[in-house]
């Protein structure tokens, strides 16, 4: 018999699983199952992994934050400064003209504030955002009505602030719906210490938590907002970070060195005082990293049961090859080749482990989707399962590798039959 293409060793395959439908799926569940478990795990870690970086990226590519150093490492264990150089409203005119074209300078201090919003006397939490900048639109703010607040207002402490939507619709719990509701928020005012500030504009998003979108937030100069953060925040002044932010993420190094600069001005041991924060980039290097490790460890939990759905599949080939000892005898007197055997059981068990496979990975994408849903109901994070190409081809590779590396036995098994032996056995 001369060597039979791979798809014919392929087609006979399947028309002897077909011949015992009931054990051929017996040995798939567990390469669906094992399937399965890996996608879904794939899905839900590269959702999450374009999650955190989603959430870095809008805290912008082409910002570096300055802080200044509140404690010292003494003996391992941190010592609180009893001096700390903290940055001022002044600071950021001043960072402001030490920086080149295009690019903006900020001071931000974020806190949180309880009040009663809107004709409710029921008090609220609110994230509160103080802010002195160097130019309008220091803080990248995207706005659906209104304007934003001018540096003139940030750095004299004027009586105005901006809100996000979630904010515009507590404002306004009856009108507040879609673009043209939060716009009435604008000329309202929101408590802020005891005293009203003016809303002036409404934003798409602002410097509040990206991890829970629904999160009320108010951004308001720091003469108006500071006061007005819980005491447990508002005793920590040092956490206002000065901020700049470039042209666009190429620019991101040069303004580092010049912000860099600027602080060697004011102190030439400036690194013993102030620290630069970790940028965007290294940041996303960071969420990569560990989003790997989860991957990896992940992966090779779930792949515990695509050993065991291995395991099924080679006891299964056995058994086909123990009730089938005649017809390989028949066919290797015929002119078959040990290869020709070899190859039509592999091809039978890389086409169970290809069903179970295809299988598994939609059951695994749908639950993938499943458990995001229910991430997103339970916490608010927009986190949804992500189906990638590297996902679908692990999955295909898993499936071929179990297929051959379980295969091999039964299938050398076979191939190794001698033709006389095989012919006489009942």
């Amino acid at each position: 018999m001369p060597i039979a293409p791979y798809y014919t060793a392929l087609r006979t395959g399947a028309d002897a699983l077909r011949a015992n439908p009931v054990r051929a799926l017996l040995a798939t569940l567990g390469v669906v199952i094992g399937a399965a478990a890996l996608v879904s795990v794939l899905a839900v870690g590269d959702g999450v992994e374009q999650f955190a970086r989603d959430a870095v990226s809008r805290e912008g590519y082409d910002v570096v934050q300055v802080r200044p150093i509140t404690e010292d490492s003494v003996d391992g264990a941190l010592v609180p400064r009893q001096e700390v150089r903290r940055f001022t409203v002044a600071d950021v005119a001043a960072l402001g003209a030490a920086l080149g074209p295009g690019e903006r300078a900020a001071l931000v201090h974020r806190g949180t504030a309880l009040a009663p919003l809107g004709a409710s006397t029921q008090r609220r939490a609110f994230m509160v955002v103080a802010v002195a900048l160097a130019e309008p639109d220091s803080l990248g703010q995207q706005l659906v009505a209104g304007r934003r607040v001018t540096p003139a207002e940030s750095q004299q402490g004027a009586l105005v602030a901006t809100v996000n939507e979630a904010m515009a619709r507590a404002l306004l719990p009856d009108s507040g719906r879609g673009a043209r509701g939060v716009a009435a928020a604008v000329g309202d005012s929101v408590p802020l210490a005891g005293r009203w500030a003016r809303v002036v504009g409404v934003t798409r998003s602002g410097l509040e938590t990206q991890f829970r979108p629904a999160t009320l937030a108010v951004t308001a100069p720091f003469a108006v907002a500071v006061p007005a953060m819980a005491p447990v925040r508002a005793g920590l002044p040092a956490e206002a970070a000065l901020t700049a932010t470039a042209r666009d993420a190429e620019q991101v190094e040069a303004m580092r060195g010049r912000v860099e600069g600027w602080l060697a001005s004011r102190d030439p041991e400036w690194k013993r005082q102030w620290r630069i924060g970790a940028g965007a980039r290294e940041r996303l290097a960071q969420v990569r990293q560990a989003m790997l490790v989860f991957k990896l460890l992940m992966g090779s939990i779930t792949g515990i049961t695509l050993i065991v759905g291995g395991i099924g599949i080679m006891n299964v080939l056995l058994a086909s090859v123990a009730e089938r000892t005649r017809e390989i005898g028949v066919r290797k007197a015929v002119g078959a080749k040990r290869r020709d055997i070899l190859l039509q059981f592999l091809a039978e068990s890389v086409t169970i482990t290809a069903a179970g496979s295809a299988l598994g990975t939609l059951l695994g994408l749908a639950a993938a989707y499943g458990v995001t849903a229910v991430m997103r109901a339970q916490t608010e994070a927009r986190v949804y399962a992500a189906t990638t190409g590297a996902t679908l081809l692990v999955s295909l590779g898993t499936a071929v590798l179990v297929g051959l590396i379980f295969g091999c036995y039964p299938a050398l098994r076979a191939a190794r039959l001698a033709p006389i032996q095989a012919i006489h056995t009942e």
